[in-house]
């Protein structure tokens, strides 16, 4: 399978993470006999993209595992068509380098479906300041 760990939403807005999922979609339509193509949002995984060989240190991320053969693949390359269809094909004729990892490592959490809206930032409680002398409640200053 096909693994795209794509920004969180915070970071994309719903016009970018649509557009990673159309260029996901557009490599799944060429490969649809041969992957199953997947997504998570960047961090809800942290189990499997620790699995993965830290696979993420930046978003959006592209990886192909086999479970039956205990190997994955991570693209190193730009998130877009071309890249993705190259990385896609090279791990199905051996041309991409492979790294062992283990099927129980690959552990997946249940996670909230996308509702395609942008983000919103949660709301905090404004800092309450002591009108004495300037400090926030409970703090002082260093």
């Amino acid at each position: 399978c096909a693994v795209a760990f794509l920004p969180h939403i915070l970071d994309s807005g719903a016009d970018g993470r649509n557009a990673h999922i159309a260029t996901l979609k557009a490599i799944a339509r060429r490969n649809r006999r041969l992957y199953t193509f997947l997504w998570s949002e960047g961090g809800a995984q942290p189990a499997l993209e620790e699995a993965l060989d830290r696979c993420c240190a930046s978003y959006p991320a592209l990886a192909a595992v086999s479970l039956e053969k205990g190997r994955f693949a991570l693209m190193r390359d730009a998130f877009d068509e071309k890249h993705a269809a190259t990385f896609v094909g090279g791990v199905l004729r051996g041309g991409i380098r492979t790294e062992p990892v283990a099927a129980s490592a690959l552990k997946v959490v249940s996670v909230e479906e996308w509702d395609g809206k942008d983000g919103e930032l949660p709301e905090e409680e404004p800092l309450d300041y002591d009108d004495d002398d300037g400090t926030v409640e409970g703090k002082s200053e260093l």
